[in-house]
């Protein structure tokens, strides 16, 4: 996966987590936000994880 499709995939999980009304929902999207980010700062390096906060609003 390229790093745009990363970033907007991390977008989109970030977006539907917040407008997720059942918890456990939530939760599963949060579990597969993580698992984007660890793989997208596998393939693109650390330095980049500032910029992962920010658009995940950590």
């Amino acid at each position: 996966m390229q790093a745009a499709r990363h970033l907007k995939a991390i977008r989109r999980l970030k977006a539907e987590i917040e407008e997720a009304e059942d918890p456990e929902k939530a939760e599963k999207l949060r579990e597969e936000l993580q698992e984007c980010r660890a793989d997208y700062l596998d393939r693109h390096g650390t330095v980049q994880e500032i910029y992962l906060d920010w658009i995940a609003g950590d």
